[in-house]
């Protein structure tokens, strides 16, 4: 399940592309690489999250 603020992210870029008449395979890719930078951000912050909480002992 996508967490909301990705979801709202998808539905933006992908609304922003269909208005400015962009195809279907460029709008696809376009959505694609922001669901892929989405989940690359979601592990950055968890491996962020716990590399401070192994250095902190918890």
């Amino acid at each position: 399940m996508l967490r909301g603020s990705v979801a709202v992210a998808l539905a933006l870029v992908w609304g922003a592309c269909r208005l400015l008449g962009l195809g279907t395979p460029v709008t696809l890719g376009v959505t694609g690489v922001t669901l892929g930078l989405g989940a690359w951000a979601h592990s950055a912050w968890q491996n962020a999250t716990v590399g401070r909480k192994l250095r902190q002992g918890v």
